[in-house]
């Protein structure tokens, strides 16, 4: 039986842990050599597959849901206006409100926002997480920060993060237009340029968008690529079955 153990209070407490971040799960294995932390896929429920059995129409070129915490993500959907575009956010929770007012639909429901979703042929995916003072100070508590690759620029302010938005785009039949970043944690589970496509600025944003408006036949074998790795993989069906028969998550 693998043991792990609580890297503040030294207990044992689980015998594995799955862990959406692969950083920290090689983190946690490295300093303690008898566990096993598991990085698996963000999980979507099958349930909610929006596209089973049907064929939807595309009336938006572009969708961006989510918060905005900085001005970098601010300047995607101002980039973005010439289009018909969904933004859907939580209005009272964003840090940055200056696109507050140009947001479609706000504070909504999942299922409505799946719903919406699959009738964008793209969506915005930022994987960066904006920390505060407070929680850069946080970070550098732990004990061994400094070797967990997630941290590697946590001076700046920046983590990090794989958002349920991947996932859901897949599942929406929305082509994901990726922000690149330090990390590109989207390459553990998908491939760009077969899966997804990369955006480097705003400007860069704006043009991909509009390609895929132009020419969105030539997108659609990325986005039915990325839809059927959720279908049959990157979903809660298929981990529990993985975990519960003590097999490797692909």
């Amino acid at each position: 039986m693998v043991q792990i153990i609580d890297p503040l209070s030294q207990q044992m407490m689980y015998n594995q842990v799955y862990t959406i971040c692969p950083y920290t799960a090689d983190w946690l294995n490295s300093i303690q050599p008898n566990t096993k932390f598991i990085a698996m896929p963000y999980p979507h429920n099958l349930k909610y597959d929006v596209y089973d059995m049907d064929k939807i129409e595309k009336r938006y070129d572009v969708a961006y849901c989510g918060l905005i915490h900085s001005d970098e993500i601010a300047s995607y959907i101002k980039a973005v206006q010439p289009y018909e575009y969904f933004f859907s956010t939580i209005k009272h929770y964003n840090r940055n409100t200056s696109v507050n007012n140009l947001a479609t639909h706000n504070n909504i429901p999942n299922t409505e926002k799946w719903d919406i979703l699959s009738t964008s042929r793209s969506s915005i995916i930022q994987n960066n997480l904006y920390l505060s003072e407070e929680q850069i100070s946080a970070v550098k508590r732990l004990p061994r920060w400094n070797e967990n690759r997630a941290f590697s620029h946590v001076d700046s302010g920046l983590l990090p993060q794989l958002k349920s938005r991947t996932v859901e785009a897949a599942i929406c039949k929305s082509l994901m237009v990726v922000k690149k970043d330090p990390w590109n944690v989207i390459e553990y589970w998908f491939e760009p340029n077969k899966d997804f496509i990369y955006f480097e600025n705003p400007k860069d944003l704006s043009d991909k968008v509009k390609d895929i408006k132009n020419n969105w036949e030539d997108y659609i074998p990325l986005v039915e690529s990325a839809y059927q790795k959720v279908k049959t993989k990157y979903n809660t069906k298929y981990i529990f079955e993985q975990i519960k028969n003590r097999k490797e998550i692909e």
